[in-house]
């Protein structure tokens, strides 16, 4: 990965431009028009994947609510840094999702890579209107995502799914770590 940042510093110098944004995403990554303001209780959220998990791994959860889940025993800096390098990972390449509605109520989002949303049941009953009427700014630009109801339709879960992914996208470039969890 080194080597990748350096080839994108060097070309960047050569080039006079800023290919990178704010927290390390590559410029050429499409993200979301979406900046949600409202966001889930961060410490609902930490208990729902201590839940969800188990005490076997530690997370590190972001300011917009994405958690890492981590292989137990990090240091605090390095479980930091492997966070951020698997948020990078997943706007990187390609940001697919999934979302299940869990036995609690909550729709969790998952990614590629050990990183999750979780959107609690209080926080969707309380928020399913505007995120009905705001979720299609969650696309990035120029993407076509098939729902349940065809092509942009979605169904309430598949909108708290693009909610959460555009949390994803705003904890990548605001790298701002809340708290590292120890299972």
């Amino acid at each position: 990965m080194q080597r990748r940042s350096l080839m994108f510093g060097a070309l960047s110098s050569l080039l006079g431009a800023n290919l990178v944004r704010a927290g390390g995403v590559p410029d050429w990554v499409p993200v979301p028009k979406w900046s949600p303001e409202v966001i889930p209780d961060l410490k609902t959220v930490s208990e729902r994947m201590v839940y969800y998990f188990g005490s076997k791994y530690d997370y590190v959860l972001f300011s917009h609510s994405t958690c890492c889940v981590l292989d137990k025993g990090k240091e605090e800096q390095a479980a930091i840094d492997t966070a951020m390098q698997i948020l990078l990972d997943i706007v990187g390449f390609h940001p697919d999702f999934a979302t299940r509605t869990m036995t609690d109520g909550a729709v969790l989002v998952s990614y590629n890579e050990s990183a999750f949303n979780v959107l609690p049941a209080e926080f969707t009953l309380e928020n399913q209107a505007w995120v009905a009427a705001e979720h299609l700014q969650g696309l990035t630009e120029g993407e076509a995502l098939w729902g349940k109801g065809g092509l942009n339709k979605f169904d309430q879960e598949a909108q708290m799914g693009l909610l959460g992914r555009s949390y994803m996208f705003l904890d990548a470039e605001a790298r701002d770590v809340v708290q590292v969890i120890r299972g």
